[in-house]
């Protein structure tokens, strides 16, 4: 399974990275930003997208709305 793993806290992301790194069926890609995170949508698919729902990014966009 392919999953998407979007969080700007290095060590949140390298404590989820370690619990995933055990499960050989799994394929974890990381992006640091939203926008790292679309490029790698476009490059290929994912069955999962686990998204820190904190980022400054998307802060900006709940203000905005």
């Amino acid at each position: 399974m392919r999953v998407l793993l979007v969080e700007d806290d290095e060590p949140k992301r390298r404590q989820i990275v370690d619990l995933f790194s055990s499960n050989e069926k799994i394929t974890l890609t990381c992006a640091a930003s939203l926008n790292e995170a679309v490029k790698h949508v476009d490059a290929q698919s994912f069955e999962k997208i686990i998204l820190d729902m904190s980022l400054p990014t998307l802060k900006e966009i709940r203000t905005n709305e």
